[in-house]
């Protein structure tokens, strides 16, 4: 009768110690389930972005066609998050182009921009424009060429060109709905962060 009870005992409580053992085991925690980050953020097509030329661009020498260089002028940020900082550098393109030429004809200069990139991020941009004409003489000319002794002299009159100096500023707006990570998210891509695998124990003898 006592050797029964006392093997019970000892049932039971290599049971419980077996119990406690399994949930202390590092081995049999399991790390909890991390959601995937989120891209962010969307950048809605028409959004002004103020950008900024660093180079010369002139009339007397663009041809339409040709790129010139340009940077994001102000931080872009959306919902209070900066997505894109100043200084990202962008392309924009020469739309038209003309000089000044004789009989007072003013110069011309059509510029647009293109896009800014950071990387592997592309912002597209269009609706930018800088636009303009230079001083027009023509009608001085009209006028010297109906003066007597003078008309001869008067396809010699140029009308001014357009200089956009760097450092010209005005305002593109983004051309289609874009996807850029915030510096200070991870990306979209990122597998969930991995717990280091619990080390076996030496068991003392």
């Amino acid at each position: 009768m006592r050797l029964g009870l006392l093997a019970c005992g000892l049932a039971a409580a290599f049971a419980a110690a077996g119990a406690h053992g399994q949930a202390t085991d590092p081995a049999a925690i399991q790390p909890a389930a991390t959601p995937a980050p989120q891209p962010c953020c969307l950048v809605p097509a028409g959004t002004p972005v103020e950008v900024e030329l660093t180079e010369l661009v002139t009339s007397r020498r663009a041809t339409s066609g040709d790129k010139y260089k340009l940077k994001l002028a102000a931080d872009l940020t959306i919902d209070g998050r900066l997505v894109m900082a100043a200084g990202v550098a962008g392309r924009g393109e020469v739309i038209d182009a003309a000089p000044a030429g004789l009989a007072g004809r003013p110069g011309k200069l059509v510029l647009a921009a293109r896009s800014l990139d950071a990387g592997a991020v592309h912002l597209p941009l269009h609706s930018f424009r800088l636009s303009g004409s230079g001083r027009d003489d023509s009608k001085a000319t009209m006028v010297m060429m109906n003066t007597p002794y003078v008309g001869i002299l008067a396809i010699f009159v140029h009308g001014g060109n357009i200089d956009y100096p760097p450092g010209t500023r005005a305002i593109a707006k983004v051309a289609a709905d874009t996807f850029i990570a915030a510096p200070d998210s991870p990306p979209a891509s990122s597998p969930p962060a991995a717990y280091p695998a619990a080390q076996p124990q030496d068991k003392k003898p």
